[in-house]
């Protein structure tokens, strides 16, 4: 089938008092990677209880027949981290650790307590509303340019947690199943009166544009097929 192509796991840091020293940091730091280990081992994901209830993480993907513009928003892709994993292969480090990581590198060279509250206070800041997605993938089809403006849609299928970094666990789970858009637009410059120039630079924009819009898809997908775990 050919379209045409047009011009989960969220961890959370639990909120405490302000620190003496930077020692309080480095533990805080080490909590933030021990909560996240913990709670994305296979068997702690395995004993997770999916409810029916909506997800409530407020991951801002963007709502079904917005304007693709809208759906390919820098900003979009900024709000959460997605990280795609092959199905039984390890997780790796946490990813959403930075706040305390970049607190504890500004605490060695603080002058005073109260400059070590302000920095403390700034990571717990960052680091609640924190989300990270783990998409456990078990089938995935990159989309691929055809050529003449057309194109072979991509399609990925699996099974998608989201770590609360406020919060120090996964709080939403579900499967996944998403695809390319029917048409994707692609955007480029080029020559008016070079018409070789306009079909160049398409053809090297459009793999992009593909790749843009199945992690778009992917996004909607995670806000709006998982469900609450408890």
């Amino acid at each position: 089938m050919k379209s045409t192509l047009f011009a989960v796991i969220a961890v959370g840091v639990a909120a405490c008092s302000t620190p003496r020293d930077p020692n309080a940091l480095a533990r805080k730091v080490k909590g933030c990677e021990a909560a996240f280990r913990a709670a994305t081992t296979p068997e702690a994901l395995a004993a997770l209880t999916v409810t029916d209830e909506r997800c409530h993480a407020p991951l801002d993907a963007s709502a079904v027949g917005r304007s693709n513009t809208k759906t390919l928003d820098t900003k979009y892709f900024q709000v959460w981290t997605v990280r795609r994993v092959k199905a039984g292969a390890p997780i790796g480090a946490s990813r959403g650790c930075d706040p305390w990581e970049d607190a504890l590198d500004l605490a060695r060279t603080a002058r005073s307590r109260s400059a070590l509250a302000t920095v403390d206070r700034s990571a717990h800041a960052k680091a609640i509303g924190s989300f990270e997605a783990l998409v456990f993938v078990s089938d995935e089809k990159a989309p691929v340019s055809t050529g003449g403006g057309t194109f072979t849609p991509g399609a990925l299928r699996g099974r998608a947690f989201v770590y609360d970094y406020g919060a120090g666990r996964v709080v939403c789970a579900g499967d996944i199943d998403t695809a390319s858009s029917e048409s994707v637009p692609v955007r480029y410059r080029y020559h008016e009166m070079n018409v070789l120039d306009e079909e160049w630079k398409r053809n090297l924009a459009a793999p992009k544009a593909l790749e843009r819009d199945l992690e778009a898809q992917l996004r909607r997908a995670i806000t709006t097929q998982l469900k609450r775990v408890r």
